[in-house]
């Protein structure tokens, strides 16, 4: 029996995907996800809190504790978002963050990465940095909230984006 698996990204997203630019992206984090243990938004909020520079944040997810994150930073927090403002999401920021330890390979991941985003994730899963190349940033297995932040701070300040390099 073949099976015929759908696309993973929806029509809406793969049809932003034309609307990449070269501008640059700035200091805008992502986050997607909700208050569920395995997401680890606690760890997401410890790394934001500990960055020194002030940054956008855009918060995606229905229950997400916004008030936790320091009032340095600016904080947009969509919940309930079609596919068109999820696309609109990804393409203001600059990084998305995954700091679940149990998902290696997300919607998130391969969206962002699609979109033009990089990734930084806790390196759980080898094949983010295979697939992604070089738009992927890995703590290599740590939880420590400084190294998280350390590698944003890399990550903000590395070259572009490969999509944003043509």
């Amino acid at each position: 029996m073949i099976s015929v698996i759908p696309n993973g990204i929806s029509e809406d997203i793969l049809s932003a995907g034309v609307s990449l630019s070269s501008k640059p992206r700035g200091k805008t984090l992502m986050f997607l996800g909700s208050m569920k243990p395995h997401k680890r938004f606690d760890l997401f909020v410890q790394s934001i809190n500990l960055l020194v520079d002030s940054y956008s944040i855009i918060l995606v997810g229905p229950d997400l504790e916004a008030e936790k994150i320091d009032k340095r930073h600016f904080v947009t927090h969509l919940r309930n978002v079609n596919d068109i403002d999820l696309a609109r999401a990804y393409l203001e920021s600059n990084i998305v963050i995954v700091t679940s330890h149990f998902e290696g390979f997300c919607m998130p991941v391969l969206e962002g990465s699609y979109l033009g985003c990089k990734i930084l994730h806790l390196g759980v899963l080898p094949t983010i940095e295979e697939i992604i190349g070089e738009s992927s940033f890995s703590t290599f297995g740590s939880t420590n909230p400084a190294d998280i932040s350390r590698e944003i701070e890399f990550a903000v300040n590395s070259k572009p984006q490969l999509s944003e390099q043509d």
